[in-house]
């Protein structure tokens, strides 16, 4: 599994905004996210960062950056590589992914535009509030609320309300 010397530049960046003030080295550039299997709250805050690029994106403010996820989960928009690969497989599929990005993405973002009353529901999540009193204080149904949680979830790429429950306000503000 001999590879060819590759230079790489790596950077540690919490938001995607990070990538963009980052100064532009020449080659190929791509973006390697942790996504734990058996961690939640890292899991979401993944999914959110995944969200946000793909925002960025889609508004033209990003260049398109091939994305590689480290994980074990199943399913899901972009190619993965193994949490349990050896130091020498790892190093393999990432100098792979680097010198032939085309092969390493697989999903072009579509819409990642929240509704108001989506927004609405995800900051009365983050703050805790049950269904009813979702619905009591947005002035909607119940079911309402469900159905935009359920859409809200599916935009950001979530797997289910407990991811959503993972996340944390500071990643929104």
């Amino acid at each position: 599994m001999a590879t060819a010397p590759v230079s790489v530049q790596v950077l540690t960046v919490s938001c995607p905004e990070d990538i963009l003030s980052a100064s532009r080295t020449a080659g190929n550039r791509m973006v390697l996210v942790l996504v734990p299997a058996q961690d939640a709250v890292t899991a979401s805050r993944a999914s959110l960062f995944l969200w946000r690029m793909t925002c960025l994106q889609s508004e033209g403010r990003m260049p398109d950056i091939s994305v590689l996820l480290l994980s074990d989960r199943i399913g899901g928009r972009y190619p993965r590589l193994s949490e349990r690969l050896s130091p020498e497989r790892l190093r393999y599929a990432l100098t792979t992914a680097v010198t032939q990005p085309g092969n390493t993405r697989i999903f072009r973002p579509g819409q990642c535009h929240l509704s108001v009353l989506q927004r609405k529901i995800l900051m009365a999540s983050l703050a805790g509030l049950e269904v009813d009193e979702m619905a009591r204080t947005l002035n909607v149904s119940r079911r309402g609320v469900l159905a935009g949680r359920s859409a809200l979830i599916h935009k950001l790429g979530l797997r289910n309300r407990l991811e959503l429950m993972g996340l944390m306000a500071e990643d929104f503000i």
